[in-house]
């Protein structure tokens, strides 16, 4: 009984915030708002990334995935997205750190090639 209104309440709140997530990963991933192309520093680090695995005849794609997320994704926006104190002046609560932290998670997860296996804690 008591799972069931744990399961209630976890679906409820994930539709609460599926909109603000949905809308960070949007702002995060799209170019629409900046035409069809990536900003010019990130396509010179990633064609850089490109031509060195060329020059080093790596031909698996991925590691050369696995370098273009843990150059941008993974080291900067999820750092910013877990403490966005670094930018702003703000104070994080104990609870809000955890969010923000399955946001990351989230985040991360995303940025992965492998399949993602949920389960266990329900």
């Amino acid at each position: 009984m008591v799972s069931e209104i744990y399961l209630t309440r976890l679906l409820s709140t994930k539709l609460t915030l599926q909109k603000f997530v949905d809308d960070l990963f949007e702002t995060i991933f799209s170019t629409a708002h900046r035409g069809s192309a990536l900003p010019l520093a990130i396509k010179y680090m990633f064609d850089f990334l490109d031509d060195q695995a060329l020059q080093h005849g790596i031909t698996d794609p991925e590691v050369v995935h696995t370098w273009k997320s843990n150059s941008l994704p993974l080291r900067f926006w999820v750092n910013l997205i877990k403490n966005p104190n670094f930018v702003f002046d703000i104070h994080k609560s104990n609870i809000v750190d955890a969010c923000l932290s399955v946001v990351a998670q989230t985040f991360m997860d995303s940025c992965s090639t492998s399949d993602h296996r949920l389960g266990g804690w329900l």
